[in-house]
């Protein structure tokens, strides 16, 4: 008995080895110089799933990498997470960015409209002070203003001349040479409702000016989240499987051998 309960100890941990392979928890494949295991499980939080596996599909270039550079690696790429490294009238520089939920799309030439609510799941964050704003709902008149709550279905501005930019006004933006930009408060909210329509919306912390100096480094990500789903457990590749088969069909024999031993007088 003891004997049978280590092969099938054996055959479960080598399943889960092959089922947790693919996909390590915090991975960030192709690199990043902004991106720290801590801001990782931040956006996990965020996000309400992971671990999360962000492959790297744009880093800007020192040599005059443009927006049309930045669509032509993500657009049509599905949800990603933009970052980047700015600089402000504040000592040091800080972390921001946006998770765009859908695909960018530079074809459309304007913004991305989210009618239902449900659809509004984009965000704006800072991950340097922890800061994260929410596109604002049909009924956020308190946290985001009257105004804002009308517009929350702009979730972002999908412009061959514009790096990743989010909201009506724009909430997040950054120019044609991903060089600078800036933060508004038009279509996110801020988190306690004490910022209005058209307001420098701290994002950046720095309250004497809603531009940045600069940009000094800017990246997009693409997301993978390794989540059972009710669909089951990943399926094995088909080499696995033989090999489990193997394993079974080995222990199958022993447990027949040992037994065959018992029996002899």
């Amino acid at each position: 008995m003891k004997h049978m309960k280590s092969i099938a100890a054996g055959i479960a941990a080598m399943t889960t080895l092959a089922l947790n392979s693919s996909v390590q928890a915090g991975t960030i494949i192709g690199g990043s110089s902004l991106l720290t295991a801590g801001y990782v499980t931040q956006l996990e939080s965020w996000l309400g799933e992971g671990p999360l596996a962000l492959t790297n599909i744009f880093t800007k270039d020192v040599d005059g990498t443009t927006s049309a550079d930045w669509h032509n690696a993500v657009d049509q790429r599905g949800r990603t997470i933009s970052i980047f490294e700015i600089v402000t009238g504040l000592p040091g520089t800080q972390v921001i960015g946006g998770y765009n939920p859908q695909s960018w799309d530079a074809s459309l030439g304007t913004y991305r409209v989210t009618t239902a609510d449900a659809d509004r799941t984009a965000f704006i964050f800072n991950l340097t002070t922890g800061v994260m704003q929410q596109q604002c709902k049909s009924t956020d008149a308190f946290t985001c203003g009257f105004d804002d709550a009308k517009l929350g279905n702009r979730q972002t501005y999908n412009h061959i001349n514009y790096g990743p930019t989010f909201g009506n006004g724009n909430d997040l933006y950054v120019n044609s040479a991903l060089s600078d930009g800036y933060s508004y408060n038009y279509a996110y909210g801020d988190s306690v409702g004490a910022l209005g329509h058209g307001s420098a919306n701290g994002l950046d912390s720095d309250p004497s000016d809603y531009r940045w100096v600069s940009i000094q480094a800017l990246e997009t990500f693409i997301i993978a989240a390794d989540i059972e789903t009710s669909a089951g457990p990943t399926p094995l590749p088909e080499s696995g499987a033989l090999a489990l088969f193997g394993l079974g069909l080995l222990g199958l024999g022993l447990m027949r051998r040992r037994k065959a031993v018992g029996t002899v007088s």
